[in-house]
């Protein structure tokens, strides 16, 4: 997949269109009215056993992830995307640890980083978000 080349200025995040549509989804930042989606899939035990975080044990600290998100857009650091179907945030993708650099050329680089919902695995759903964030 070609891209294009970096912007001559850097790009502030939160001045952008940062909706995304696709046949399937709708991806846009992240409210607090999502946490009520999200809180059943990221409060599960055996959901993220095989991510860098733990289960949440209480409500506030999914509340805690969505404002961490938003800050981090506020301060040009990153976007994380909720991942909506139907209507419901399904999951996350996001663009984390951004760094925009200057030096003899210019060097944007940032992580890349997801979870989706066990039911919707398996159907193309993640890759879907994810060419629509690339």
């Amino acid at each position: 997949m070609a891209g294009s080349p970096p912007r001559s200025a850097i790009p502030q995040l939160s001045e952008l269109d940062l909706v995304l549509e696709t046949p399937r989804l709708r991806l846009r930042p992240f409210t607090e009215a999502d946490v009520d989606d999200i809180w059943p899939v990221v409060s599960n035990p055996e959901f993220p056993k095989m991510m860098s975080w733990a289960a949440h044990s209480d409500r506030s600290e999914t509340l805690g992830f969505v404002r961490a998100a938003n800050r981090s857009l506020e301060q040009n650091a990153g976007i994380v995307w909720a991942i909506e179907h139907e209507r419901r945030v399904i999951g996350s993708i996001g663009l984390e640890a951004m760094v925009f650099e200057m030096r003899a050329l210019r060097i944007d680089r940032a992580e890349l980083g997801f979870w989706l919902a066990p039911e919707h695995w398996n159907k193309g759903v993640m890759a879907e978000a994810g060419e629509a964030v690339m």
